[in-house]
């Protein structure tokens, strides 16, 4: 995606980072085809919080001459002056855009970092009841590409190995955690 100039970026919104909102900064006559433009969007956006919740990914995103910027990449881009190739919530709540609650991570630093599928359904993830052996299987990916860590006949035993490996491959001490 085609970022927005940072001088641009910041000449447009303003960053309240007790927050972690982006509000609209009001724009100057030029940047519009008419004086009526100019006083109907400054009075109805200038000062006020930038931007919607998405409602198939639940980030909050603003548009921007027909394009649409999620908002947590452009808190990431004011704060530290470049653009992020991944932002990841530490604490996983999508709406939390403070700069404290974000950081730039790698695609794999990122899924080490995820809520519990939805189809999961041990409680645990990477674990998983096989009907075939009758046992509990223990699973990772790491590296890039799945690892088996056992077949258990407790599921106690498969959620400690899958634990273990979490240590084992870095992953950050929230994976895993409920959906909200």
């Amino acid at each position: 995606m085609k970022e927005l100039p940072l001088d641009l970026l910041k000449s447009l919104f303003h960053y309240d980072s007790s927050h972690g909102e982006l509000y609209w900064k009001e724009r100057p006559e030029p940047a519009f085809k008419c004086f009526r433009d100019y006083r109907r969007w400054n009075a109805l956006y200038a000062g006020k919080k930038a931007g919607c919740i998405s409602k198939s990914t639940g980030y909050r995103y603003v548009a921007y001459q027909g394009r649409k910027y999620e908002v947590h990449r452009l808190i990431w881009a004011i704060e530290t002056g470049q653009w992020p190739d991944r932002i990841d919530h530490k604490e996983g709540r999508r709406d939390d855009n403070r700069f404290s609650e974000l950081r730039s991570v790698s695609h794999s630093e990122n899924m080490r970092n995820q809520a519990m599928p939805k189809s999961n359904t041990s409680g645990i993830c990477g674990v998983y009841f096989s009907k075939q052996t009758r046992k509990w299987v223990a699973f990772i990916t790491g590296r890039g590409r799945k690892i088996s860590l056992g077949h258990f006949e407790r599921k106690e035993d498969a959620a400690k190995a899958r634990k273990d490996a979490e240590l084992k491959y870095d992953f950050h001490p929230n994976h895993g955690r409920k959906c909200a």
